[in-house]
């Protein structure tokens, strides 16, 4: 039976996140998640208008399509709007692995049109992975540190979920507030070293306050670098940077 899969938006943006800062990319943000961290500014749940089809900026207005999406639903759009600035299709979330029979279905069509795909992940569905991973051309794998996402994190899942990741070019972000453990930052640290030693690992200040924690400062950003750099190769501190040019 064929797939449908539930959709927030889709926009075109620039990259703010991580070592492919500053690429064009169109971005398909699929509904739910299956974690539910503190600092979370994303919305997970669909509109009862359906998803929207947002241009770059505001100037080009926004349209709403229904949910759920077939695959050739999506593929027309993808069509309409991809062209030759843009980088690649970032698949982010929520949680886009959740609708990993979807992608299965979808995602071959995307490589018959020779467009890169980047998945933005939590890292905690490696069986998921495991079924589209073929299609995937980059990978940006968040460790969920439970002092910084007020969550449990099964370890297992994540080290399962970086072996599979390093077959791609992949990167490991941590995000970090002004609580987060330093034992857990080393811990996730020492797992991309012994796993993945060329992946390079994005320290990212939490951005968004007032509910409930406050960003690290300047000193525990430096102790972390300084921990961390001696034992994995490339480590950078990249802060949300599209919030600076005023988008997604």
């Amino acid at each position: 039976m064929p797939q449908s899969a539930d959709l927030i938006e889709i926009f075109d943006s620039f990259q703010g996140e991580g070592t492919l800062l500053g690429v064009r990319q169109l971005f398909l943000r699929f509904a739910g998640c299956n974690r539910n961290c503190i600092y979370c500014d994303t919305k997970k749940d669909p509109s009862d208008r359906g998803y929207s089809v947002e241009g770059l900026g505001s100037i080009h207005g926004v349209r709403f399509l229904p949910n759920p999406v077939s695959k050739t639903e999506l593929l027309d759009v993808v069509k309409a709007m991809f062209s030759h600035c843009h980088h690649s299709i970032s698949l982010t979330g929520g949680e886009p692995l959740l609708q990993a029979n979807f992608l299965a279905e979808f995602l071959p069509d995307i490589a018959g049109l020779n467009i890169p795909v980047y998945l933005e992940t939590n890292g905690t569905l490696p069986d998921e992975l495991e079924e589209v991973l073929t299609y995937i051309d980059y990978i940006a794998m968040d460790i969920k540190l439970p002092s910084a996402t007020g969550e449990k994190l099964d370890w297992n899942d994540t080290e399962r979920f970086l072996k599979l990741s390093r077959s791609k070019q992949a990167m490991v972000k941590m995000v970090i507030t002004g609580s987060t453990d330093l034992d857990e930052i080393l811990m996730g640290a020492e797992m991309v070293s012994n796993i993945s030693p060329e992946t390079p690992l994005i320290i990212q200040p939490v951005t968004m306050i007032g509910k409930g924690y406050d960003p690290p400062d300047i000193e525990q950003i430096g102790e972390i670098h300084d921990r961390l750099s001696k034992f994995v190769r490339a480590v950078r501190v990249i802060p949300q940077v599209h919030r600076v040019l005023g988008a997604r």
